[in-house]
Formats: structure tokens, sequence, C-alpha cells
């Protein structure tokens, strides 16, 4: 078994600039998300080495926190609108004397669910050490060298839109003012609203995302305008490797304009000017497709001893959207509750 050396905090924000050493390093890593997912109340951050004797393999990474009456290891968790963590390691690590040491970690810190998510992992190897795997897919786009050949990759109903854009003068602006965090607060309710659910948390926590990625350079925020009004907004963490859609909205009166399309070119364009080579969509639809990516799988990973915690996870994953539904409901009915 390989041993996990804890250590805290400060020793891991030292370790930051050599974080990218690693093939399996996000920005779901870095210090500045682990703080925002702290401060959201996510849980405490938890950081160990990974040592086979003496020899330094990488680190695991993960949110220690209370669910009911249970402790859990979280790297992520559903919820955190993270999309991978896992361990920082690289390719010739053991991945099977690595899964076998993470469940001895488990049951030695006494945690009755563990998920990972982690595009490094072996499916095989994982499941082979006790872990259920469960598989999505998300829209990934290639970002490439050239902006003629960003623009030729999507299809003709995205570029047609993008023209039209253009052709109404739709002004962008990289955001440097919180205020666009509230005009996104806006659009993103209401857009969610009509589709007959209650917005899943407070602008409290986007103030925490530009608060925890703003000052690291880790947070594109794009507002698009037309005659001085502001009809689009939308968030977009980045670190070098691949730039992420957090969210984005527009006013339901301004989509004539297309300034949906608009804004995700200009996020290509973004990662392209920066040498980011990904642009992750966050989940995968036609929307989403239309822009030239495609849909990449990603595995989450979870083990717990007790029989039936994954079917208990899926309940409480399925009345949360309920629970949306039905907060919205009445709020349609008696108004703001």
């Amino acid at each position: 078994m390989f041993t996990f050396c804890e250590f805290g905090k400060s020793e891991y924000d030292r370790l930051n600039p050599h974080l990218g050493s690693f093939k399996s390093k996000t920005l779901f890593h870095e210090p500045c998300w682990l703080e925002y997912l702290e401060s959201t109340g996510k849980g405490t951050p938890k950081f160990f080495e990974i040592k086979d004797g003496q020899r330094s393999l990488g680190y695991f990474v993960f949110l220690e926190r209370r669910v009911g009456p249970f402790n859990v290891m979280g790297s992520p968790l559903p919820g955190w609108t993270t999309n991978y963590m896992g361990p920082l390691i690289n390719d010739n690590i053991d991945q099977e004397i690595l899964a076998r040491s993470i469940l001895q970690l488990a049951r030695k810190r006494k945690y009755l669910y563990v998920e990972l998510r982690n595009q490094i992992l072996d499916q095989k190897i994982m499941e082979g050490c006790g872990f259920r795997s469960v598989a999505n897919k998300t829209a990934v786009k290639r970002i490439g060298r050239e902006e003629q050949v960003l623009l030729e990759s999507m299809d003709g109903t995205a570029r047609n839109r993008i023209r039209k854009a253009l052709k109404n003068n739709l002004e962008l602006e990289i955001s440097g003012e919180m205020g666009a965090i509230d005009e996104y607060y806006v659009m993103i309710v209401e857009r969610y609203r009509e589709q007959g659910l209650d917005f899943p948390f407070g602008k409290e926590r986007l103030y925490r995302l530009w608060e925890c990625l703003k000052p690291c350079g880790r947070l594109l925020v794009l507002r698009v305008r037309r005659n001085g009004r502001t009809i689009a907004a939308g968030l977009f963490p980045h670190d070098e490797r691949c730039i992420y859609y957090f969210g984005g909205a527009s006013m339901q009166d301004e989509k004539q304009y297309c300034p949906n399309e608009f804004m995700h070119l200009e996020v290509m364009r973004f990662a392209l000017r920066e040498g980011i080579p990904e642009y992750d969509l966050c989940g995968t639809s036609r929307f989403k497709r239309k822009f030239g990516a495609t849909d990449s799988p990603f595995i989450a990973y979870s083990f717990s001893p007790l029989p039936g915690f994954d079917f208990m996870r899926k309940t409480v994953y399925d009345l949360h959207w309920k629970k949306l539904k039905i907060k919205q409901s009445l709020k349609n009915k008696f108004g703001k509750i």
C-alpha cells in the first residue's frame, strides 16, 4: 500500500505553482477553487502526499464533510459545480495500489461514502478494487490555433447566428465589475423560472466565486450589451489547460439578436489568445454541440461499505430537483417565499 501523509493548507498553497507537472491536474485542484468550495459550505479541504517509501508519487486532495450522521469524502461530490478532482498523479503510478490505498484511508478516517472524478483513472482498475462507476458525457471543444478554423468547425446554424449578432452591433465586454454578477443572477433565475425550477442557490455563492477566482486570474466574466443594456452574461472559470462553462443566461426579449452564440464565440477567442486548448461546456446538448464540440465521457467513482448507499445518493439527487420544482410552483402561486 502507498502511504498518505497529511499536511496543511499553507504548504499546499506553496505547491500551487508546481501542480501543473501532474497529468491529472485541473483548475479544481487549485487553492483558489478549494477556497471557493470551503467558503460556500462544501466541506473542509484535506491534503495528503502520496508516498511509496521515501518516493513522492503525487498528492490527494478532497473535502471532508458531514452529511446527516455520516462523514464523507468528496473529490468532488455532486452539486459542487466541480467537474474533476481526485488524486494529482501521472501515468506511471500503479493505479491498483492507489485505489486500494484510498479505500484504506477512507476506512481509517471512518468515511461512509467516497466519491472521485478524475480523467486519468482507469475504469476497469477502479471497478476491480470495489468502486462503482457511473458514466456521463460532457461536450468539449478543441480550440486549435486559428480563429478561422474555429469558426469553420461550427455548424452552419451557429455561424449564421454569430453573423446576425455582429450585424446587430452587439457589444461584448470582459467585465472587471462585480455588478456583472448581479446582472447574471437576475437572468439565470428567470431562465430557471421559465423551466418551472427555483434557482438552487443565492447570489452570495457567485460573489464567493468572484472573490476567490478573480484575483488569481482564473475567472472570465462576459457581458453582452445592446444599446447600453446588458442582454446576456456568463461566468467561465479556467486554468491553463481548460476553460469551463459555469453558467450563462440572456434576456428573453433579446434572444433574437443571438447574444448567447456571440458570447460563446468570445469564450473560444479568449481561449485561443491565452493558449488554452479546450473548452468544456459542462454537459451536453444540441446547443453545445453546434459549436463544434464533441461528447467526451467522464466517470464518477464511488464506494460505500453501507448497502444501498448509492441508491440513497440517487434518491437525494432526485429529491433535489423535485424540491426546486415545488419551490418555484409555490413562488408562482404565493409570490416570494
